[in-house]
């Protein structure tokens, strides 16, 4: 049941290796041929250098990603308190709540600057492309 193009490899490990996978519909008379999955002949270099197909966020991002997660933590603390708080304890909550607001706005235009300067050092941007 094979493609020409594909050829058969081996499991890594048995199918049922304990009695509970075999009575979840394990299948002992499938056909050990049955049983191994296909593997594609592209015809492509498997050799060839590609982008870091695992690293997506780099660290600077990762560390604003982080404050701002914090930022949104705190937030929601704060909504929180605001619910039941008296009139004086709501004043203050809301400033602090606008002082968060201020911070994330910072975060994200320096998230954005760190998203540019990535694309920039991936090649995915020109050199001289602004950098707001």
């Amino acid at each position: 049941m094979l493609d020409a193009g594909c050829r058969a490899q081996p499991p890594t490990r048995p199918l049922a290796t304990c009695d509970r996978q075999k009575k979840q519909g394990y299948n002992s008379s499938v056909n050990d041929e049955d049983r191994y999955l296909p593997v594609i002949e592209d015809g492509l270099d498997d050799g060839a250098p590609a982008c870091s197909p695992t690293v997506y966020v780099s660290n600077e991002e990762a560390s604003l990603f982080a404050s701002m997660r914090r930022l949104r933590e705190r937030s929601t603390d704060l909504k929180r308190e605001m619910g039941g708080a008296n009139p004086e304890d709501r004043t203050r909550l809301e400033a602090e709540l606008g002082e968060l607001r201020e911070e994330w706005r910072s975060l994200a235009e320096h998230r954005e600057r760190a998203y540019v300067n990535k694309m920039i050092a991936l090649g995915h941007l020109p050199p001289d492309h602004p950098i707001k």
